[in-house]
């Protein structure tokens, strides 16, 4: 049995979540996130020392559509993005909202 592309659009949305992501210090804290980027690109990870940012930089939007069309790595990025995922903890919620000075006041 085939399984159907991904539609253009969710692939879309799942990049710029992934773009989102990067910026984000929660997926310093995630292992599965760090290893999402990792996966993207082993050398990268190494070489531009775990910066998640310049990783997807490194990747070609061309090979992460591809890579985004693989079902069991699309579903692994739906699972580590904050908004996308019911992972989310007090820190990831409070760097989401761009409140990360309330994990200071509990």
């Amino acid at each position: 049995m085939t399984r159907k592309p991904l539609p253009q659009s969710e692939v879309t949305d799942l990049i710029v979540g992934l773009n989102r992501l990067a910026r984000n210090l929660w997926w310093t804290w995630d292992q599965e996130a760090q290893e999402l980027f990792q996966e993207l690109s082993p050398r990268g990870w190494q070489n531009l020392y775990h910066n998640a940012v310049a990783v997807l930089h490194e990747v070609s939007e061309y090979e992460l559509r591809v890579r985004l069309q693989d079902p069991e790595f699309a579903e692994r990025v739906r699972h580590v993005l904050p908004e996308r995922s019911g992972n989310v903890g007090p820190a990831a919620r409070a760097l989401a909202v761009g409140a990360p000075g309330r994990l200071l006041h509990r």
